[in-house]
Formats: C-alpha cells, structure tokens, sequence
C-alpha cells in the first residue's frame, strides 16, 4: 500500500475578503498546494488516491493540466473529522478513502505557560499516527509539501529559490528561501522529517505549481510518489534556480515506512519560519493601560462605570437587540452613525477589549452580555459561523471584512481581567498619601519603560506629562 499526504495548515489565514471588494486574498485555488493527500495500494490490486480535502468548486480535475488540478480529489469528508483544543488540533481520517486504514494528523504548535522561550519558537510539529486495520502488511508514504509563499501574490514575484539540508540526527528537509519585495526583509521556510531504522526520507527540493519556471511540475512530483513512493529517483540537485517572476514554485519531503497488518506507526513532520529582521513602523505615542497594569485606576470608578454602562446601552443593546457585539459608531439619538465605512462596523477585537474594561470595573455580567453578541456572530450556526476565519469587522447587514483576522484574540483581554489581582476597593477609596502617590508613579514609569521603543526623544505619551506634572504637584 502507497499513501501520500501534503499538508495545509496555516494558508487558511491568508484569506482575506470584503463587501465591494475593498480587500482581497490569493485565492482558494492558490491554497490548496499545501494540501494533505493520501495514495493506497494493495496486494489484491486496490488503490485509493486523493487530495485529503473535498473539492473545492474551483478545482477541476484535469489531467492535462500540470498544476494541482491534475491531482485526485476524490475526497468525501463524510469519515473525517476535524478537532481544536488550542494550541492542539488534529484531524481524524476514519477509513477514508482506504476503509482499512485509519490516519489521524496531530498539530502542535508550542504553547507552555510560564515558558516565553519555547512557546515564542516560530515552529510546528505535525504527528501522524498509522493505523493498519487491514489483513496485509501496508507499504505507506507520507508527503509533506510547502509553497515558497508569504500570501497573496508574494509568490510569484520570482527570484525565490529551494535548498535541501540534512542534520547529524538524521533530520532531513527542504529550506524555502523567499526573497520578498520592495526591500522588504528576506523569509525563510523550513520543512523536515526525522528519519529512523523503519522510516525513509527522501526530498523534492523544488517543483513549479503555476508560471514557467524551470523544473519538475507539480502533476510530475504527484506521479513520482503516486508511482515509485519516494523521491529516490528523482534527478535534483540541493538547491533549485531562482523562480521566474510570475511562477510559484513548492517544496516537498517524502517519509516512507511499511506498517506490518493491525499495527500503528509514527511518522512526525516539522515546520519552522525564520525572518531575522522585522521593520516596525515608527512611533511616538505609547498608551498606558493602568487597570490591566495593576496600577491605581486613573478614571474615577463612578465615571468609567458610567461611560461603559452608555456604551453597552447604546453600541449593544441598540444593535440587533445586543447580538452582533458592539458598533463603532452611535448617534446621541440611538441610531447608529452611518457616515463611515469603520462607523457603521462592529469590530471583533474592539468589542472584546471593551467587555474586559468592564470586568476591571467590576461589570462582570455586563461584559458577558456585550462580547456574547461576538461569540454568536462567529461560532452560532444560526449565525454567520466564521468560526477559524472570524474576520476583523462586520456590518448590520452581515458583510464581513477581513478574515481570519486575528484581533479576535483580544478575548484574553477577558480571561487577563478575570484572573488578575483586584487592588481592595477600601484601598483605592483611602486618603492618598505621599509614598503611595510614588509607589503608583514608579510604577507607571516602569511599565512606560518596557513599553517604549527607542531613546531617540522625549516619547511620552499625553497622559504620562499629566501624570507626572500632577505627581510632582502633590509633592511639592
């Protein structure tokens, strides 16, 4: 039995849309060379082979062709099912499409509490676990496939070349180098599998998935491994020519192993990304966030409360009665402000961070009834469902903009504001007495200091020469 896999698991976020137009993405089909695919045969003359992915409206089986079109999709969906437990998830492929074949993909990408180190690593661990529930030893091949791309159109801006590697602990990979555009810092992707006494690696440095670049095609890689299951043959060298400008070309690394009749085998593959130089955009306004800090509130309690309770009255509950978050934009009328594109939207991240600045001033239910509206919206079936592609903004008619957008993560905001020490409120309503005006200023000034960026001028923000000028008249 032969099975290839190709993995897809982050183009999804590339995806961008919009009412009108106004922002796009690179496309479905452009997505889908990093999808997973399967290829099985047996001794009694079976086979099975299909991209482990329905077809998607725009993907046309052509044989013809020399893209990811003239793969099989022949997949159903109906045995498979996917699972999320952030940072995990993990897909099952129950007898689909070899009814004796059980496979299931685990994805992990580090997340340990307390453990900034390890969980800033910028790198994937994708497991794959065999189950042969058949009667006859089953000869498998795994394929791992990446494409030399940032998103968008990034890919086809040429230039962009493949190399393999091997390491002393039998890791072998291709190393994807992306040269990105406009003087831009420079990408590099890395793919790998860790090789043992029973498992086989064998790489694709490079083959072209559109455009005219020189090199093996895609539907030529597909047929290597559909018919030999490995890339033993294939007549490449360790690093690819640069892509021609307006081709995009991928890399791929094969693991081979034979599964011995109602057994289980591990095949682990690896991801990692790497771009040593970032360009932040410059600035010199830094917010300070005193609830969040632990630091002395800067707003009197009555008036926040007073400010958040109008905001959930009118942004919320004046919206399709609270179900859809809260708008940007509200007229002293109660109707909202449709003067602007942004006014008349409702931002996911936005309504989240609203919601945990009213846990911080003890508005517990209150914030549960304002992000529900953003919960539904996203993951309700009745809703819109964007579940993994909850976008950044939507409107009262349900036009979306941006998604998989990734503000939304600003419901930790929610999770930070629960679990954080509360200051006694006995504490904030005593008499402020001079040490605790500068133990408060010294910690303001630290928390303005892990949070500026440069030394190059005077940076505070507004708020900061308020509170110092009021610090330095109460000490006076």
């Amino acid at each position: 039995m032969c099975l290839l896999m190709l993995i897809q698991p982050f183009d999804e976020f590339e995806r961008n849309m919009s009412e009108n137009g106004f922002y796009g993405g690179e496309g479905e089909s452009a997505l889908h060379d990093h999808d997973e695919k399967i290829f099985v045969s047996r001794p009694n003359g079976e086979k099975f082979s299909s991209v482990l992915c329905p077809k998607s409206p725009d993907i046309l089986n052509d044989k013809s062709a020399s893209g990811i079109e003239s793969w099989d999709w022949n997949l159903g969906g109906q045995n498979s099912t996917y699972h999320a437990l952030f940072p995990r998830s993990w897909t099952v492929y129950d007898g689909e499409p070899d009814p004796a074949l059980k496979v299931v993909c685990r994805q992990l990408s580090p997340f340990i509490p307390h453990n900034y180190k390890e969980s800033s690593f910028p790198a994937a661990v994708f497991t794959f676990t065999l189950s042969n529930l058949g009667k006859t030893e089953a000869d498998v091949t795994l394929l791992f496939s990446w494409a030399n791309s940032v998103g968008g159109d990034s890919g086809l801006s040429g230039h962009h070349f493949n190399s393999k590697f091997r390491t002393e602990d039998n890791i072998s990979g291709v190393l994807l180098h992306h040269m990105t555009a406009k003087g831009l810092p420079s990408v590099t992707f890395a793919i790998a599998a860790e090789g043992t006494n029973t498992i086989h690696v064998s790489e694709c440095p490079s083959f072209v998935i559109s455009g005219n670049s020189n090199g093996i095609s895609a539907r030529d890689m597909w047929n290597e491994i559909k018919e030999r299951g490995s890339f033993d043959h294939l007549n490449s060298e360790e690093m690819s020519m640069p892509s021609e400008p307006g081709s995009l070309i991928g890399a791929a690394i094969a693991a081979s192993l034979s599964i011995p009749a109602g057994t289980v085998q591990t095949v682990t593959f690896s991801l990692a990304w790497a771009c040593p130089e970032i360009n932040f955009h410059g600035g010199r306004t830094y917010h300070r966030y005193a609830r969040a800090c632990g630091l002395f509130p800067i707003v009197d309690e009555e008036k926040a409360r007073k400010a958040l309770e109008k905001v959930y009255n009118f942004n919320v509950l004046k919206v399709k009665n609270g179900r859809v978050g809260a708008a940007n934009g509200m007229l002293p009328n109660g109707e909202p402000d449709m003067c602007t594109l942004q006014s008349r939207e409702i931002w996911s991240g936005v309504t989240y961070a609203v919601a945990a600045g009213m846990i911080h001033e003890n508005m517990v239910e209150t914030a549960f009834k304002t992000a529900v509206g953003v919960y539904e919206v996203a993951w309700s079936e009745q809703a819109s469902g964007y579940a993994f592609q909850t976008p950044e903004a939507w409107d009262f008619e349900g036009r979306y903009r941006s998604l998989g957008y990734m503000r939304p993560l600003a419901i930790w905001a929610m999770q930070w504001a629960l679990t954080q020490h509360k200051i006694p409120r006995q504490e904030m309503k005593a008499e402020i007495k001079e040490e605790s005006v500068i133990r408060q200023h010294t910690g303001f000034k630290r928390v303005a200091h892990l949070l500026k960026l440069s030394d190059e001028a005077d940076s505070r923000s507004l708020f900061q020469v308020i509170f110092d000028n009021t610090c330095k008249r109460m000490l006076g």
